[in-house]
């Protein structure tokens, strides 16, 4: 098994390998845009119904386990990165499983499955006939009003994570989120991989030897 980190930069190149925070940054701003008719068609669904936010939030967060933890491990990044000419491999080189997909997500998952815990505490508390007879601010505004003292607090510890994360992204040589060091990945920048493979192989035959 290869135990060598990735470098910084390829022989003879002074471009590194990693994505850099402008690609990082498009490549999850396309991954929301692509997720964005699941979650207006939740929406709609919601709006129309009370009792849908019990079905609608479960699919919701299946979709988007299988979003961020399916298609890396069998495309080798999400569709917003794949566009954007990334790919995640682990710190070595090598694929990643979906050990490091899951644990890569995973502060994400945390996070968003604590809003929709507080989000249902209120549906539970409130009233289907009322709620479907109000205008869609009046719904929203009516849900809230059933929220517990904690209803910020995922909006908070989100903001707070964004912010840690871009520190820690700055910080790294090989420009690693927090889910990266979680996950033991990179996210290199596409067109370096047949590089990486032949020394990914040279490697392996120096230890041969």
């Amino acid at each position: 098994m290869n135990d060598r980190k990735l470098p910084l930069q390829l022989e003879n190149s002074n471009e590194s390998l990693y994505g850099n925070f402008g690609q990082r940054f498009a490549a999850l701003f396309l991954d929301g845009v692509i997720m964005l008719p699941i979650t207006f068609f939740a929406l709609f669904l919601n709006a129309s119904n009370l009792q849908n936010y019990y079905y609608t939030t479960p699919v919701s967060q299946l979709i988007a386990l299988l979003y961020f933890v399916y298609l890396p491990v069998h495309f080798g990044a999400t569709p917003g990165k794949l566009i954007m000419g990334l790919r995640i491999l682990k710190l070595y080189g090598t694929a990643i499983g979906y050990r490091e997909s899951f644990l890569k997500y995973v502060l994400v998952m945390v996070l968003s499955l604590m809003s929709v815990g507080i989000l249902l505490v209120g549906v539970s508390q409130a009233d289907t006939d009322m709620y479907n007879d109000m205008s869609w601010i009046e719904k929203q505004s009516y849900l809230q009003s059933f929220s517990s003292p904690w209803h910020f607090l995922p909006s908070f510890l989100s903001c707070g994570y964004a912010f840690a994360n871009l520190l820690v992204f700055l910080l790294s040589d090989r420009h690693r989120s927090i889910g990266d060091f979680l996950a033991g990945t990179v996210v290199i920048k596409n067109y370096f991989i047949t590089e990486i493979d032949d020394l990914l192989a040279k490697n392996e035959r120096s230890k041969e030897l």
